[in-house]
């Protein structure tokens, strides 16, 4: 992060955001740099980016997860000549659909009496302490009465090579799955949940069709801290100045060069709809 504090001639205040774009083929890869930013003043930017681009494109925009619905509403891709444009994103609950597909369901973080009742007719190994295999016939609650107290007990009927036996949740000390397909599954769920919970960011990824160079442009809005501002008097001199001092954060990884900026005071559109 790089904090700038500048004197300027008119009261004004800045705070802007940079994510940098850059556009991919195949083989190569070419950067649209960032031309414009306009500031508003309640809390948003609006970015636009201009280049040259050459055949098909694909721009991949890496958003905080927050910003998503005002990028998605307010994008605007400017490329005339393109056959074809597209915004490929994995909406919210794409890490459900995903957990929901594989043969051990994880998502909703379920106990394990409702994993193992979804997987009736697979078999398992239980550690209790001796180990026991068989096969999931049912997952039930039932009441345990003892002389101090009653208390709900979970139970699970495994189908062995002696018959039915009928275990409390509470003793077995360890299980595994002994289907390697669904082993497999369950470290693919977990690694899926480890990944979206270490994620920070989104990609919107931006498909460009077309067969020529040529210059296009794309801009969104994103949301933005508030601008932050201070006043100084100077009477030192033989006439006196008011000076403004804007502080310029830029979160981004990424320097502006030859960048406009505009600080406008107005408050653009408000989205209520949450297409994301």
């Amino acid at each position: 992060m790089k904090t700038r504090i500048r004197q300027v001639t008119l009261c004004i205040c800045l705070f802007v955001t940079t994510v940098v774009l850059s556009f991919a083929q195949s083989t190569t890869t070419a950067e649209i740099p960032l031309r414009k930013i306009t500031l508003f003043s309640s809390g948003v930017a609006f970015f636009e980016y201009e280049g040259k681009v050459s055949g098909n494109e694909e721009i991949p925009l890496v958003f905080a997860p927050d910003a998503v619905n005002d990028v998605l509403k307010s994008l605007i891709i400017r490329d005339p000549q393109a056959s074809g444009i597209s915004v490929d994103y994995a909406s919210e609950d794409t890490l459900a659909r995903s957990l929901q597909s594989l043969r051990i369901d994880l998502s909703g973080n379920p106990e394990m009496a409702d994993i193992l009742a979804e997987l009736r007719g697979a078999e398992i190994t239980v550690q209790i302490p001796e180990p026991l295999t068989g096969r999931i016939v049912s997952v039930e609650q039932k009441t345990i009465r003892t002389q101090t107290d009653i208390h709900p007990e979970t139970y699970i009927s495994l189908s062995t090579q002696k018959g039915i036996r009928m275990l409390a949740l509470s003793e077995i000390s360890g299980l595994e799955f002994t289907d390697p397909a669904i082993e497999a599954d369950l470290n693919r769920a977990l690694d899926l949940i480890a990944s979206f919970r270490d994620s920070n960011s989104r990609t919107l990824l931006v498909k460009l069709q077309g067969t020529s160079e040529r210059l296009v442009s794309l801009g969104y809005i994103a949301p933005v801290p508030i601008w932050k501002v201070s006043y100084r008097l100077d009477i030192s001199g033989k006439a006196p100045r008011f000076q403004g001092w804007a502080i310029i954060d830029n979160t981004g990884n990424t320097d502006w060069n030859d960048v406009e900026l505009s600080l406008t005071s107005g408050r653009p559109v408000s989205f209520i709809q949450n297409l994301y």
